[in-house]
């Protein structure tokens, strides 16, 4: 058997015989070029400037942490819901001004009593049981609290806020006496209330929950006040310390139209008493760009003024569609402010009528007024108005009138002895 020559350890030598033993030809002219050459800098060279061994190394990959990022995930979740319950929770509320739902009616029986009626189905409810200090009930714009004022008494009574049900009642700071009007802020947190003090009919600002009362500095006789959609107060008081407001009659008054920040601040006189000769109400339209009055004055007994509170104009409602004699004691604008609900008084018959907000023709409205002068107002809806007709007796008719003058009326079951007041609920 033949041994295997194997090459390896023969490879050296192999090597040193196959290789030449000369130095090449072209050795000096590499010398020479070297020589004249500069050595590169040492700033070009990328590895002095960068971790290339560091880049080069592989790192061992961790798992994902998807416990922690879960757990936040589902906290987040919790949160939003308890956020949207929380939300879904809370009642909504009407809009201040502006059209809403119809809610119940309000009202005060002869006995004392507060009850609220449904006007659909005419179920009753008493919200407070009989009570000499409980007066009239006014809604809050919110549609959640009623004020409870004695108007017109000449003994200092409290005025009682209330829940819609009679609960959760709170007696407002002070005492009032010869209560004239009463109206509530546009955020529910205020009542502005017409009453004597000191001898003299001003303005007292009393807070709802029942903590604070105080009397505006007007140093004059205020007959009427009313807030405005955005917070301030419109104002119906004597021209000067010493004038009256109101006189004896409608010519002798010496009452100005005013406005006036709700702390009684920043006075202005919109119309001097002797342009102004205002009457019972004054209403603001539901976006509080203008004022509604009523004007009586000799030869002008019952006139529609529109007052235009950006501009500070005052503008007589056109009487084109109007009978030759006619007269106008009250007026309010509807709750979208295109229309205006006014008592018209006529040779032919009295009725209480609706005309476009910028004039037009009049929508007479119901029946002819079959005895005393009645009471009226817009449903919060816009869609009707509320009549209550005086009848022989005490008695009186309660009617629900179709705002379009179509017709379509319907008499409510129930004798009350005053207008009731309406509820106002969400759209």
């Amino acid at each position: 058997m033949t041994a295997f020559d194997r090459i390896e350890p023969r490879l050296p030598e192999l090597i040193d015989e196959l290789a030449s033993a000369r130095v090449p030809d072209y050795f000096d002219d590499l010398l020479r070029a070297t020589a004249q050459a500069p050595q590169r800098p040492a700033w070009s060279a990328l590895e002095r400037w960068l971790p290339m061994g560091e880049i080069a190394r592989s790192f061992p990959r961790s798992a994902m942490p998807w416990r922690p990022i879960l757990a936040f995930a589902i906290l987040t979740l919790l949160v939003l819901g308890g956020l949207l319950v929380y939300a879904g929770s809370r009642p909504r509320l009407p809009a201040p001004f502006g059209p809403a739902e119809n809610g119940v009616l309000l009202y005060r029986e002869p006995g004392g009593s507060i009850v609220s009626i449904d006007p659909d189905t005419g179920a009753k409810a008493t919200v407070a049981a009989a009570s000499d200090s409980l007066g009239f009930p006014v809604p809050a714009r919110d549609g959640r609290r009623i004020a409870l004022p004695v108007f017109g008494s000449l003994s200092p009574l409290p005025i009682i806020v209330s829940g819609m049900d009679g609960s959760d009642q709170t007696t407002l700071a002070g005492d009032y006496r010869e209560v004239d009007a009463l109206d509530w802020s546009p955020d529910g947190t205020h009542l502005a209330i017409v009453a004597n003090e000191d001898g003299m009919q001003s303005i007292i600002v009393a807070a709802a929950d029942g903590s604070d009362a105080r009397t505006l500095p007007l140093g004059r006789e205020v007959s009427q006040v009313t807030y405005l959609p955005d917070g301030r107060l419109a104002v119906v008081a004597a021209e000067g310390p010493d004038d009256s407001c109101p006189g004896s009659t409608p010519d002798t008054n010496d009452c100005a139209l005013f406005m006036m920040a709700p702390d009684g601040k920043a006075l202005e006189r919109l119309l001097p008493a002797a342009q102004f000769h205002g009457i019972n109400t004054l209403a603001p339209s539901p976006d509080g760009s203008r004022l509604l009055w009523v004007e009586w004055d000799t030869g002008r007994e019952g006139r529609l003024h529109v007052f235009d509170l950006k501009a500070r104009t005052d503008r007589t409602l056109p009487t084109g569609t109007f009978p030759e004699v006619y007269a106008i004691n009250r007026a309010w604008f509807s709750p979208d402010g295109t229309s205006i609900l006014f008592d018209l008084f006529e040779a032919d018959g009295d009725h209480w009528a609706v005309i476009p907000a910028t004039g037009g023709e009049i929508r007479r409205l119901g029946p002819e007024w079959p005895g005393d002068t009645p009471d009226a107002a817009w449903s919060p809806d816009g869609r009707s108005v509320l009549v209550r007709y005086p009848t022989t007796g005490g008695d009186s008719e309660l009617w629900l009138l179709d705002a379009t003058g179509s017709g379509r009326d319907r008499k409510l079951q129930v004798n009350v002895p005053d207008l009731p007041t309406w509820q106002r609920l969400p759209s």
